[in-house]
């Protein structure tokens, strides 16, 4: 029951809630128990404030219709990017937006306080932005997230950050079978060099960097993928699985609405 408790309380959905914590209110922690998951979040919280955190808010969105970083919703009508940006402030010691269009950001008035980064390499996908993040925020590791996962699973976060100091790793990603993810994923300092070396000899897939660094892997059961801690929104049909509203920039297209656009 603690265990339930705790995966409740340290489990946080954008699309239930704006990021607020499920909590079975039926459920009544005893004393010490609501303690100890309290203390839990504190040592938490004190460890990531070492660590900063970025949000990807490029890509050309083509199999979505619309851009996604400026243009998901929960469900309750909130933009997803900024509920994203708090909670992550929450417990990182800072928190950036990696852009290739600073302009389209200011059209959300709750990301003005959040630091932004104009992407370093347009066009050239997550491994630019990654590599962004890096050099605008040297000396630190950090936690590196794409604007379209609804989802951040403090528990994941936190067993991955256990790892990376444990093993000493350049970067921690989660794994569940053959799935990975690595906008979801830790990454060293040490890490930046390798990435602009490797841009410059136009490697572009983020994966292909893996192997030239200690990579690490949390290995995920099927139970921790229970929180959602994969869900990608790429396509309109994503969203409405997941029961978020569609923007008007999708309800006029049919063919989007309907996920039978294809496009890569």
């Amino acid at each position: 029951m603690t265990a339930m408790i705790m995966r409740a309380s340290l489990t946080l959905e954008t699309y239930s809630d704006i990021f607020k914590p499920i909590i079975t209110s039926t459920i009544r922690l005893p004393v010490h128990q609501h303690a100890a998951v309290s203390r839990k979040n504190r040592l938490m919280t004190d460890e990531l404030r070492k660590y900063g955190a970025a949000i990807l808010c490029g890509g050309k969105s083509l199999r979505m219709g619309f851009d996604k970083s400026i243009t998901l919703v929960s469900r309750t009508g909130r933009p997803l990017l900024p509920a994203q940006a708090e909670e992550l402030a929450r417990h990182f010691g800072e928190v950036a937006l990696i852009t290739n269009n600073t302009a389209k950001l200011s059209q959300v008035p709750e990301l003005s306080g959040f630091r932004q980064l104009t992407d370093l390499h347009p066009g050239a996908g997550p491994a630019g932005g990654i590599h962004t993040a890096l050099k605008g925020m040297p000396h630190k590791p950090l936690f590196i997230m794409a604007c379209d996962m609804p989802v951040i699973d403090w528990r994941v976060i936190d067993r991955m950050r256990t790892m990376l100091e444990a093993q000493g790793a350049d970067i921690v990603a989660p794994r569940h079978g053959d799935l990975r993810e690595p906008l979801y994923a830790f990454y060293g300092p040490s890490v930046e060099p390798v990435f602009e070396a490797g841009l410059a000899e136009g490697l572009r897939k983020v994966r292909l960097f893996y192997d030239s660094l200690k990579t690490c892997y949390l290995e995920l059961e099927d139970e921790d993928l229970k929180s959602g801690v994969f869900i990608n929104l790429n396509t309109p049909a994503d969203v409405r699985k997941e029961g978020l509203p569609l923007p008007e920039a999708a309800l006029k297209n049919s063919r989007l609405i309907h996920g039978e656009d294809r496009r890569k």
